[in-house]
């Protein structure tokens, strides 16, 4: 008993009939457009402790923090009380100018 296997396409490739009811791809999910980002010495508000400062700098996280899974957001903002006073490290896309972010009751 003999068989013929030339006319057989090689294993692995699939038929025309297979390729063409592939599903396309969903498409991806549109881009939110980011903001720009707030520049040093404008008073902002960070959401996150609910205190107001000045705006000391901006740098991306992966230049300050080794471990990349504590970084608190794509940029890190440094921040200074008006007054003077320690300096705390925020989340740079999270910053609201005090005029008008929704604060917290004091």
């Amino acid at each position: 008993m003999t068989t013929e296997r030339s006319s057989q396409r090689p294993r692995g490739t699939a038929s025309p009939s297979r390729a063409s009811r592939r599903r396309p791809s969903p498409p991806a999910p549109p881009r939110k457009p980011q903001r720009p980002l707030p520049e040093p010495g404008q008073p902002m508000y960070d959401p996150a402790t609910g205190r107001t400062g000045v705006l000391q700098a901006i740098l991306p996280a992966e230049e300050l923090i080794a471990d990349r899974s504590t970084a608190p957001g794509k940029h890190v903002a440094f921040l200074r009380p008006e007054g003077g006073g320690v300096e705390w490290l925020a989340d740079a896309t999270t910053l609201q100018h005090p005029d008008t972010a929704l604060l917290p009751p004091p």
